[in-house]
């Protein structure tokens, strides 16, 4: 018979000194250090290794209604040296909604089960933003850009039995281009109500993947009520999404790989539910799924059909 069990030893610590240099400049410093050693396993050969990395950040406060924000992070992981920066701008209007810019460069090491021998992934990351919050309404709106060169993508073999991975299929890159609008009111000085609009659009070597719904939409509405710090809601939610492919969970490697499933419009059968917020404590009981719809956001990992779900949690203070 074979072993019954393999060890695994990960260990490592960080610091972090955070300081102002003058009244308009301040920024942070540290470091970390990661040890992980694997038993030789049926999937992987024994490894061991030290993974360890050096950040720094400075925020320059150019006027009392204008930030900019950098840093950097270094990092000697898997034996490969590993190069992130990013930065951000942002500024209060004088209507008071804030604007921001926000970029950013990093690089990602493959997992151990993904096999160090492919190359390091490289992300870029635009995001532009505006913010607004009124005596009656809040809203915010976001665009944003990324691109992966070299992505680690999965995908399962003919038979099922193992893993055809991005340098086996000619992936270069993959670019999502989305937006989101969030607006929150009053109706009638009563109800609270809250919509939501995602848009996203998702290429695989500049043709279209639909690994995310081109569009998602949700919407909340809801009755509060305070005394002192209680607070008690009770009202309904519900989302809508159009047809996507998605990700599909691959358990054995604990990723995510290609899927070629494709969905039909999908909603999650609203939802109905009460919460209560006593001091620390907090109580919700939810119907979800009223219609008893089939959907799911992972392919082959359906959510569940009408249950009722209820929920305590209680928040210590030291």
């Amino acid at each position: 018979s074979g072993r019954s069990g393999y060890n695994s030893i990960y260990f490592g610590g960080n610091l972090m000194y955070e300081y102002d240099i003058n009244k308009t400049l301040n920024g942070k410093a540290g470091g970390e250090f990661v040890h992980i050693d694997i038993d030789e396993n049926v999937l992987k050969n024994k490894y061991a290794t030290t993974n360890y990395a050096a950040f720094a950040q400075l925020k320059w406060n150019l006027a009392s209604n204008i930030a900019v924000t950098g840093g950097g992070r270094l990092a000697r992981s898997f034996g490969e040296n590993l190069v992130s920066f990013g930065g951000n701008f942002s500024m209060i209007l004088p209507d008071n909604s804030k604007f921001y810019f926000d970029a950013s460069r990093s690089e990602i090491m493959p997992s151990i089960m993904q096999g160090l021998d492919k190359p390091k992934e490289t992300h870029y990351l635009a995001i532009v933003g505006l913010d607004k919050s009124g005596r009656n309404y809040d809203y915010s709106i976001k665009l944003y850009a990324r691109r992966v060169n070299n992505p680690i993508l999965a995908s399962q073999s003919i038979d099922g039995n193992y893993l055809v991975y991005s340098a086996d299929c000619n992936c270069n890159n993959t670019d999502v281009f989305g937006s989101q609008i969030k607006y929150s009111s009053k109706l009638l000085n009563l109800i609270n109500y809250e919509i939501e609009l995602d848009g996203s659009y998702s290429m695989l070597n500049s043709e279209n993947s639909k690994i995310f719904p081109n569009l998602l939409a949700k919407a909340m509405a809801y009755y509060e009520y305070n005394i002192g710090k209680s607070i008690f809601r009770g009202g309904v939610s519900g989302l809508i999404m159009s047809s996507f492919t998605g990700l599909r969970y691959y358990p054995i490697s604990q990723e995510f790989i290609s899927s070629e499933l494709k969905s039909n419009l999908m909603g999650n059968g609203m939802e109905a539910f009460v919460s209560l917020r006593l001091g620390n404590a907090f109580i919700k009981a939810a119907f979800e799924n009223i219609l008893s719809e089939n959907y799911y956001f992972v392919p082959y990992y359906p959510m569940t059909d009408r249950m009722f779900h209820l929920s305590v949690s209680w928040a210590f203070e030291n």
